[in-house]
């Protein structure tokens, strides 16, 4: 349950978010109450519940009692994996006026499209590969992707 909003003024270190949860928990009395405190899992954070625990709360004993949020834990990973193919929001960026730059007409503008395109190009390539048989590697096919180049490029999932 959330007690307060509170407007950090200094920098997020994790003596000073210490600090900070001891005086809402003084606020609000609640020093012998709190038996575990919920974050995500940077390095600030375990910096604050070994500072908490020399606070000596009566309930409170320090890292076996903070819990990391998975549902964060989870999209931080996510997020590590996805970055490498770029972000899914299109940025405007300024190309030169090169012959090499494909304009956006070329582009199908249906998602659908893009992909029967990107599959038709990547079966082509595979009637060159005897190892697979003739099969689609689907995995392969769903990890081609558009970069913010407009290129096509194709990673291997292993």
């Amino acid at each position: 349950m959330p007690l307060d909003f509170v407007k950090l003024q200094q920098s997020h270190t994790g003596l000073y978010l210490a600090k900070t949860v001891q005086l809402i928990v003084e606020k609000f009395r609640l020093k012998d109450k709190i038996c575990g405190i919920v974050t995500d899992n940077a390095s600030n954070n375990q910096t604050m519940i070994d500072q908490i625990k020399t606070y000596r709360w009566p309930r409170f004993k320090g890292e076996t009692q903070w819990v990391r949020c998975f549902a964060h834990i989870l999209n931080l990973i996510a997020q590590v994996i996805l970055r490498p193919f770029g972000s899914h929001k299109r940025k405007k960026d300024t190309f030169t006026n090169d012959k090499d730059v494909e304009s956006d007409e070329d582009e199908p503008k249906d998602p659908d499209d893009q992909i029967r395109l990107v599959s038709a190009e990547y079966e082509e390539d595979e009637d060159d590969d005897d190892d697979n048989d003739g099969l689609i590697n689907n995995e392969s096919m769903l990890a081609a992707l558009v970069t913010s180049e407009r290129h096509i490029k194709t990673f291997e999932l292993v």
